[in-house]
């Protein structure tokens, strides 16, 4: 196995071979350097990684992911739902023709309201992975809506390098438009393809940054390092920019890691929005002091113009006032509801800029931060199961944004004596000390309302308080 277990693909159990997916509303645009768009109705772009299998194989664990446009499935009633049937299907072949290997499975997309099947912006995400030799190959992959029966394809070019070799090896680049670090594992995380090492990635096969994405979220992998826990065990990364024909290139950013074994994952990112519009290169170098050993990845991606526009969409202000709902003042939210496009453009810009805590780099961690939270907030508390959209306005997505995630969670389960109920506890909370919140189940449906609070300022019910005080409470009362 490489740099992180990917159990849920490999083992031969049902969930492993379904197409497991994740949805987000983005906008498709020009794909990267190495990703493919399909022609046909369905539109989708696609792209592929390459990352070692095992210690000692010389085989790859091949990724190819997927964004497909929503807008484009048939969906038909189902259940009191609109349901999508869309089957893909991943064939490789070598470079004279000749069938090597395929991979494929049938998918549903599910939505609760019809007219969100309008949203254009609405976009799958989806991934399959095959073993392959190092080589090169076509990979000719097919997308098809199984109600419609309507179908693309595209041709994807595959260069599978060789990672069995004594030396410092670095894994493809694979972009995303987030990372999420995921909890241990879970029967979740391990039957989503979309998680790696504990990581979930939303693959960017566009490549395209700028604008209000200024952020180039990135993962890859490192093998062969050499790990010597009675020594030094640091290794170097440098992550730098450059024009694709250019031999120097900007650094972004310098770090010195502490090797945890043979292997390492790098999932991070880098704020590109000083570099002038045009095509760019990701390079990241690692370098182990202990063998001299040094290794390369690349990848290509595009910098359009800076800026929101000359204008913004009405989903592009209600964005704003979501992303600023839970940290901005009564005074600011009044000022930037009397602003024009423009003057809301500034205010959005200086909101951040005045809380950089570290306005030397070119990273902005509060800002970082705070989105990390809504991301994660929209994927774990999500009432909808396909539109994970609004966990960010729910009661327990609302104190995670707020507070960030808790030092302990206490979990009841239903009972036929009561809903299902969660205690969050904060350890030190500023200026309170310790502090709990309570979440009750009420309705059954998954949807936990906080009933009460120690935290100044929260929620807090004589009733509650009582019973949790004497060490117990009736969650149906």
């Amino acid at each position: 196995m490489g740099a992180h277990g990917r159990r849920a693909v490999w083992c031969p159990a049902p969930v492993a071979r379904m197409l497991l997916f994740a949805v987000v509303a983005l906008l498709l645009g020009t794909p990267g350097a190495q990703a493919v768009e399909g022609t046909g109705p369905l539109r989708f772009r696609a792209d592929y990684a390459a990352y070692r299998k095992a210690v000692n194989s010389s085989d790859s664990y091949v990724e190819f992911y997927f964004e497909l446009k929503r807008v484009d499935f048939r969906f038909h009633p189902f259940d009191s739902l609109y349901q999508a049937e869309v089957h893909a299907w991943v064939h490789v072949s070598d470079t004279s023709g000749a069938p090597v290997d395929s991979v494929g499975g049938a998918f549903r997309s599910v939505a609760s309201d019809s007219s969100a099947l309008s949203d254009s912006n609405f976009i799958v995400f989806f991934a399959r992975a095959l073993i392959l030799p190092p080589g090169s190959y076509n990979a000719r992959l097919v997308v098809t809506d199984m109600v419609s029966k309507a179908s693309s394809e595209a041709l994807l070019p595959l260069s599978i390098q060789d990672f069995s070799r004594p030396a410092l090896h670095m894994s493809d680049i694979e972009f995303g438009y987030d990372i999420i670090s995921q909890p241990p594992d879970t029967g979740a995380t391990l039957g989503d393809v979309l998680v790696k090492n504990r990581y979930k990635v939303y693959p960017d096969c566009r490549g395209v940054l700028g604008g209000d994405r200024p952020r180039l979220f990135f993962y890859t992998e490192v093998y062969n390092l050499a790990f010597d826990p009675s020594r030094d065990n640091s290794y170097d990364i440098a992550v730098s920019v450059a024009p694709p024909d250019s031999v120097a290139g900007k650094v972004l950013k310098v770090q010195k890691l502490t090797k945890a074994g043979t292997s390492a994952v790098l999932a991070s990112g880098v704020d590109v929005r000083e570099l002038p519009a045009g095509p760019y290169s990701l390079r990241i170098d690692v370098t182990d002091p202990a063998t001299g050993q040094t290794a390369r990845a690349k990848k290509g991606f595009h910098v359009v113009t800076q800026g929101m526009g000359d204008s913004l969409s009405a989903s592009d202000v209600q964005r704003m006032r979501d992303i600023f709902a839970y940290i901005i003042t009564p005074e600011q939210s009044q000022t930037f509801e009397r602003l024009n496009n423009t003057g809301r453009k500034a205010f959005w810009v200086q909101f951040w800029k005045d809380r950089d805590p570290s306005t030397g780099t070119t990273e902005n961690e509060f800002k970082d931060e705070h989105m990390r939270r809504m991301n994660y907030a929209n994927e774990r508390f999500s009432i909808g199961y396909q539109n994970r959209t609004d966990g960010w306005r729910t009661d327990m997505g609302r104190v995670y944004i707020v507070y960030g995630p808790p030092n302990t969670i206490e979990r009841y389960p239903f009972t036929p004596e009561g809903s299902p109920a969660e205690m969050w506890f904060y350890d030190n909370l500023t200026g309170q000390g310790q502090v709990y919140f309570l979440f009750i189940d009420e309705s059954g449906y998954g949807e936990y309302n906080m009933v009460h609070s120690t935290a100044r300022g929260e929620r807090r019910d004589p009733k509650w308080e009582a019973q949790v005080n004497q060490g117990t409470f009736d969650r149906n009362k």
